[in-house]
């Protein structure tokens, strides 16, 4: 297995910060489990205000039945770590609309990681927070290795329609644990991971000039990059593979930054729009180039409606998850609904669309 310097990762952080690339406290070690706020020392580094100049080297915790065992790394794996979000469709009508954006991530055995190790956010649109800390490993205890930070809607709002959320950290290239051993052995299919990038038009390949946060660009010390091509092995089972700049992986399993991303609609009540097609209604805003989801939570409402027929629409509203525009059907029993006429209102807020539709 290749040997992994986790205390120079400190180093990678900070430089990445001064590119723009998200940011970090300054003094956090990715796997400090004290909570020091000195200015240095021998220990195991600290998750508070810690200058960054602590010379120890982070320790491995175990604990009977539970922890880091002799199979678990505690590094952070480019396959076991994924990006949720509470809400997606959030209103951009408005300024300072929130929502929480989480990430998990665990070691190629699917444990925790140490606490303290720090996940860098950065967004297209809008606003995030610069970072959060990671439950998980401590001395005695292990817990599901996890931390979430506020997003909220606000200048710039992409003329795509779309935000792209980025989150990463340093830790080690996916892989096919052939053997069972634990540990990648030379010859095992991995996913090689180079310069990771902001998908700012959300299409899962790099564009040139559209696309920023082409972290390591000017960075030497940026782990796994090199100038061979980014070749992700498909016996690797991986649900999202790493995006990375082209030519810019270095053909060998190591560390890397892994990464997750996500894409927001840019959901602005303000272009509510909806349409009819036979039994369905079709609902949707549209800032900019896409059309996209309506804000989580806009209602569709049956107004009126043939006497004697009783009119439903299913979904009724707008759900949390929604990304792109929704499909909404209209259902009728009666004897007098077969083509008779209903109208549906769809509304978010102050804003809304009166819409009429034959009953099939």
């Amino acid at each position: 297995m290749k040997s992994m310097n986790w205390c120079g990762a400190l180093a990678v952080c900070l430089a990445v910060a001064a590119c723009g690339g998200g940011g970090g406290d300054s003094g956090t070690d990715p796997f400090g489990t004290g909570a020091g706020t000195g200015t240095g020392g021998t220990g195991t580094g600290g998750t508070g205000t810690d200058t960054g100049t602590d010379t120890g080297t982070p320790s491995t915790p175990t604990t009977p039945g539970g922890g880091i065992s002799n199979v678990s790394t505690g590094v952070p794996n480019q396959r076991f770590m994924s990006m949720s979000v509470e809400k997606w469709a959030l209103n951009w009508g408005m300024d300072g609309d929130t929502t929480k954006v989480t990430i998990r991530v665990a070691d190629s055995a699917g444990n925790p990681v140490p606490e303290g190790t720090r996940v860098q956010f950065s967004t297209s649109g809008g606003q995030i927070v610069t970072s959060c800390a990671l439950s998980g490993v401590a001395e005695g205890t292990a817990t599901i290795s996890a931390c979430s930070v506020d997003f909220a809607t606000q200048d710039f709002r992409p003329l795509s329609g779309r935000v792209s959320i980025l989150a990463w950290l340093e830790g080690e290239e996916a892989y096919k644990d052939l053997n069972g051993n634990g540990a990648y052995d030379v010859g095992e299919p991995f996913a090689d991971a180079g310069r990771l990038f902001r998908d700012d038009n959300g299409d899962k390949t790099f564009t040139d000039q559209v696309d920023e946060l082409n972290v390591g660009a000017t960075l030497a010390s940026t782990p796994g990059i090199g100038s061979s091509a980014c070749v992700v092995d498909p016996a690797v089972p991986v649900n999202d593979a790493p995006l990375s700049v082209p030519a810019t992986c270095d053909g060998a399993w190591g560390r890397t930054f892994v990464r997750a991303a996500a894409y927001l609609p840019v959901s602005d009540p303000r272009y509510l729009n909806a349409s009819v097609l036979g039994d369905t209604v079709r609902v949707w805003t549209k800032f900019g180039t896409d059309e996209v989801a309506a804000p989580s939570g806009t209602t569709l409402t049956v107004k009126t409606f043939p006497t004697g027929c009783t009119v439903s629409i299913s979904p009724s509203s707008v759900p949390n998850a929604a990304v792109d525009p929704t499909l909404h059907t209209i259902s009728s029993t009666g004897a007098t609904c077969t083509g008779g006429s209903v109208g549906i209102e769809v509304k978010f807020n102050e804003f809304s669309k009166l819409l009429t539709a034959t009953l099939p």
